[in-house]
């Protein structure tokens, strides 16, 4: 039945203070009976029991309970060989003190896989009335008295009506009359099985007994019959064959995860007020969890709104020795739909004569110019498409940075200016006026949002509004003109601009490149003006209704002038990768991808900002994460006693990990998932904000990733400990000073 062979156990082994508390011990029990270990206090019985019981474990030797080596093998087989064979009787109880008599009792035979509830209370029953406790049975553990507390762990070893019995110091807790009742209901147990007794009463031994062992320095120093033992009479009443399984039996779980999480909202509800308090760290975790994701994401999260001024179709050619004649070259080319000179961007006044107080005041709209030929109904988000030349169509990106002001290198917009004019959307712009000296007004009719700061209008006016309006260089930070004369009256224009101010009154039009008609009072002045080193030739004379004195050309001539002028220009192609390979290849030109530029630029610019908002959120995050483990781990610690008791009566370390599982999830539910809830909808007001949609986001991945987070760390962090006192033997869990 049980066998010691040559067993050693060594406290604080191979260091100075070593201690061998079992020395050499063997031992052989083969039949049913009632054997007392005795021995003053410190000379190694109650080792000797967790060793013989499971609870710890050997140096050298070996141990067998039916023939099944339990030294050499691995803990959850020494788990069931010991839930089904042994029945451990504690000096000190260890009742699970938060739940009921019943419960306590009944865990057992949960754990022997006996599920019937018919059958558990029947037994449970039967064995609180032998230990005269049913009346109890309801109670809490932790409200019982110390020799009530002995009596429920006693009925607790015996329910399972285990092959043996071992008890440490039964007696040690209760009143004579109540300790003779105990030692009769393991004498009469002792009958069909194997009682293992420690105690220090030595006529109790001798009265009771049949074997008795006397023990002293680790050592079995005698091992005899007991010859003094009297005739037992049974006055317990005590029936083992009710406790007998009509089957074989074997370990079941008795924790599942579901009811462990309810259980675990169960338990929050009791906790004391100090602990729910405590409980708020948690919660304040959970936000700054969601905070540093969120702001994580969002400062890597660029948007093509965050940089985006030209359509991502646009190249840009950087080249001194671009001329015109290359520059018509390449405009003819299958590639290129058309080239503007300069980058693109370029500046219209936005009137306000819609109300008296804004007559005389406007705001000024930057944008990259596209063709309209370009866009269909289905780009259009406001209005229409534009219906003749002077009719505009703008994105809404170009509305939202309306006074747009480059602070360092970055964009930012001026909300309040533009709300101040009435402008809450985009839609607010439609059919509102755009002006530019020297040509009509243009008007807005449709809106986009192609998230690219651009406006819409016919090619036929890209060269007269490039040639009319400030362009925006981006690289450098301010706005320049790209016709030196601008502020000269001698300044070029198209004449066909000004047919309505302009009278011819000799020669003709210039209708030919390089051609030019001056103002009549010019007549006889030496002229010396070249565009594309061309001396312009003066075929005509007009007057002025407005008294201009400018020198008037076709438009061909002022494209010229202003290719002469420009080092950059934009290149709109009908196939973005060959033009781009064809300009760079077989022009030697220096080619630049403006979408990628733009990111580039953009990401480069924002580095350091972004550094420093990773960092600090790596920061809180981590500290949110420490937080969490400390105050799991602290939770855990108050509870260790509990995972020894557990692990004393049998219970699998899987078991206890669900248990605690239950509860972990339990408070992260309650803290955690509110503390994801309020900081989701903080973030939600936040992004809002146009500074802060930069700083942060919001969306299902950052709420899902937030969740998975908080559950998986609160988890990882609960279970660690737990694994951490998990790999140690019950007894020694037990032995912890700390619980």
């Amino acid at each position: 039945m049980l066998e010691l062979v040559n067993v050693n156990k060594y406290f604080n082994k191979n260091k100075q203070n070593e201690i061998h508390v079992v020395n050499n011990v063997s031992l052989d029990f083969e039949n049913p009976e009632l054997v007392a270990i005795l021995g003053p206090s410190g000379s190694g019985k109650t080792t000797l029991l967790n060793l013989i019981g499971g609870l710890d474990k050997v140096d050298d030797g070996e141990i067998l309970i039916n023939d099944k080596n339990i030294t050499n093998t691995p803990s959850h087989s020494v788990d069931k060989i010991r839930n089904l064979n042994i029945g451990y009787i504690f000096q000190d109880y260890k009742l699970i003190e938060d739940i009921s008599v019943f419960e306590n009792i009944a865990i057992s035979l949960k754990m022997m896989g006996i599920k019937n509830e018919r059958e558990i209370k029947k037994r449970v029953q039967y064995v609180l009335e032998i230990v005269n406790m049913y009346r109890f049975r309801y109670r809490l553990a932790k409200t019982l008295s110390g020799g009530q507390k002995q009596r429920v762990a006693i009925a607790r070893a015996i329910i399972k009506n285990p092959n043996i019995i071992i008890a440490d110091e039964p007696t040690g807790n209760l009143d004579s009359q109540n300790s003779i009742a105990v030692m009769d209901i393991l004498k009469s147990i002792s009958k069909e099985k194997l009682v293992i007794l420690v105690t220090h009463e030595v006529e109790l031994a001798k009265q009771y007994a049949s074997r008795i062992i006397e023990f002293e320095d680790g050592k079995v120093l005698k091992d005899y019959k007991n010859n003094e033992i009297k005739e037992f009479v049974n006055n317990t009443n005590f029936d083992i064959s009710k406790l007998q399984n009509k089957t074989n039996t074997k370990y079941s779980s008795i924790y599942k995860i579901f009811p462990s999480i309810i259980n675990g909202f169960k338990k929050i509800k009791s906790y004391s007020i100090l602990k729910k308090t405590l409980m708020l760290g948690y919660f304040a975790t959970a936000l700054f969890v969601v905070c540093s994701i969120s702001n994580i994401f969002g400062v890597f999260n660029i948007q093509e709104s965050d940089y985006a001024i030209y359509d991502q179709n646009y190249l840009q050619i950087d080249s001194a020795e671009f001329n015109v004649e290359k520059f018509l070259e390449c405009e003819n080319l299958a590639e290129i739909d058309y080239i503007l000179p300069g980058n693109s961007l370029v500046s219209f006044k936005l009137l306000f004569d819609d109300y008296l107080q804004t007559i005389d005041s406007s705001l000024i709209i930057t944008g990259s110019l596209l063709n309209a030929d370009k866009l269909t109904s289905e780009d259009i988000i406001y209005g229409r498409l534009p219906e003749n030349q002077y009719e505009v169509v703008v994105d809404k990106l170009t509305i939202d940075r309306i006074d747009t002001l480059v602070e360092g290198s970055s964009i930012s917009t001026s909300d309040a200016l533009s709300t101040d004019f009435g402008i809450n959307s985009a839609k607010d712009v439609l059919n509102k006026t755009l002006l530019i000296d020297n040509l009509p007004n243009f008007t807005i009719v449709g809106i986009t949002d192609k998230n690219n700061q651009s406006i819409y209008t016919y090619k036929e006016n890209f060269i007269n509004i490039i040639d009319n309006t400030s362009q925006f260089n981006m690289d450098n930070i301010l706005f320049i003109n790209s016709n030196n004369q601008e502020n000269s009256p001698e300044k070029l224009l198209d004449y066909q601009l000004l047919n309505n101010d302009i009278t011819l009154v000799e020669g003709r039009l210039p209708e030919n490149d390089y051609e030019t008609i001056v103002n009549i009072s010019k007549k006889g002045e030496n002229i010396d003006l070249k565009v594309n080193d061309n001396k312009l030739n003066i075929v005509g004379y007009y007057e002025s209704k407005t008294n201009r004195t400018n020198f008037l050309v076709n438009n061909n001539t002022i494209k010229y002038k202003l290719i002469d002028l420009n080092v950059t220009f934009s290149v709109y192609p009908n196939n973005k990768t060959e033009a781009f390979n064809k300009l760079e290849n077989d022009y030697d030109l220096n080619v630049i991808d403006m979408c990628s530029y733009e990111k580039d630029n953009y990401i480069e610019k924002q580095k350091s900002e972004i550094q420093n908002t990773l960092m600090f959120s790596i920061i809180v995050l981590a500290i949110s994460l420490l937080e969490i483990y400390l105050m799991m781990r602290a939770s855990f610690l108050s509870q260790i006693k509990q995972v020894g008791i557990l692990r004393a009566i049998g219970v699998s370390k899987i078991d206890i990990c669900k248990k605690f599982l239950g509860e972990i999830i339990a408070i992260t539910t309650i803290t955690g998932l509110s503390g994801i809830i309020v900081m989701s909808y903080i973030i939600s007001e936040l992004v809002k904000v146009p500074a802060m949609s930069e700083t942060f986001i919001l969306n299902p991945l950052i709420i899902g990733m937030s969740v998975l987070i908080i559950y998986g760390v609160n988890i990882l962090f609960g279970l660690l400990p737990l694994f951490d006192i998990l790999k140690n033997t019950p007894a020694k869990i037990l032995s912890r000073h700390d619980i």
